[in-house]
């Protein structure tokens, strides 16, 4: 069988969904078939009518003279592209200016990409709030939601430190905040290490008016640091952060909130993580007790790493699911 994985991405954008696209080329083409990439920019907000337009007349359903005999898309819009057999593996962005897909807002897809995701043989969504979302908000009938496998390059080794990884995009002080003022009921030694695409200026210009700002670091779009633990207090959304699924790849307990969606989906309160009130002094307790030597660091560590085989998030998985 020859496969086509299509994908939209922002051009100089973190590349999650060209990771996506060629993890998924090669598990496609470790199950026997032929599979190749189509990567297509797309510019949110700039004449987006013609853009999407342009996906709408691709035509691949054949090339050097053979047949495609299936398209699997990635990120809208590239759902409207046309096929016969199209499965939509609709990974959706996280929330911040450059997503492709308004995040988590009323709007949701655009009507376009609506219409492409109708007309797919198969609608897989990243999460079990996504195919809620998609089932309940936009009529859609979707199949069961296949997690994306975390990235390689998870750091090796049993939690120690007192640092923790603070996971998510900083388009916005926003929850960022909530777990930097939790740094006020916490041991001096614990610090934190914000993991994430945007602007970091306003969260640290509030770690220097807070005084913290010797305990708190900016890493950018990074693969996940040696941390004790992983912590995100994002927003609902509707697919869970890549942080973390590598966090649990990495042998780390995640702390989140209790109403964060599909990250929270992932989490056995006390087993693999912790989920928490969106309150600083909570976050603290966590964070005090994850660090103590003596604490379940280790222990939910394993279980993070248990939940990925267990769930079945893998690459084979969802390359046999997708061509089912």
């Amino acid at each position: 069988m020859r496969v086509v994985v299509a994908t939209a991405c922002i051009p100089f954008a973190p590349a999650r969904e060209r990771r996506l696209a060629a993890g998924l080329r090669d598990a496609i083409r470790a199950r026997g078939h032929e599979a190749d990439l189509v990567i297509l920019p797309f510019r949110p907000g700039e004449d987006e009518e013609a853009q999407i337009l342009g996906f709408r007349l691709l035509g691949l359903t054949e090339s050097g003279g053979a047949p495609i005999d299936r398209l699997v898309t990635l990120r809208g819009p590239a759902c409207i592209i046309p096929h016969p057999a199209k499965t939509a593996w609709v990974v959706e962005p996280h929330p911040g200016p450059a997503a492709p897909w308004p995040p988590n807002g009323p709007a949701g897809p655009r009507p376009a990409e609506l219409a492409g995701l109708r007309e797919a043989r198969q609608v897989r969504p990243a999460s079990l709030a996504g195919a809620r979302r998609l089932r309940e908000a936009h009529g859609l009938s979707v199949a069961p939601h296949l997690y994306p496998p975390p990235p390689d390059g998870a750091p090796a080794g049993p939690p120690e430190g007192s640092s923790f990884a603070v996971l998510g995009p900083m388009a916005a002080v926003g929850r960022h905040a909530l777990v930097l003022e939790a740094l006020r009921f916490t041991p001096p030694e614990i610090d934190l290490v914000f993991v994430g695409a945007g602007d970091h200026g306003p969260l640290a210009s509030l770690a220097e008016e807070w005084g913290f700002a010797g305990r708190v670091r900016f890493a950018g779009v990074v693969a996940l640091p040696s941390c004790v633990a992983a912590v995100t207090f994002g927003v609902a959304q509707m697919s869970p952060e890549e942080g973390v699924l590598e966090a649990f790849a990495a042998g780390r307990a995640v702390v989140a909130a209790d109403d964060s969606g599909a990250a929270a989906e992932l989490i056995e309160d006390g087993a693999n993580g912790l989920l928490l009130p969106p309150d600083p002094r909570a976050i603290a307790d966590a964070l005090a007790r994850l660090a103590h030597p003596g604490g379940p660091a280790r222990a939910m560590g394993e279980a993070a790493r248990r939940t990925l085989a267990a769930r079945r998030i893998t690459w084979a998985h969802v390359a046999e699911q997708l061509l089912t």
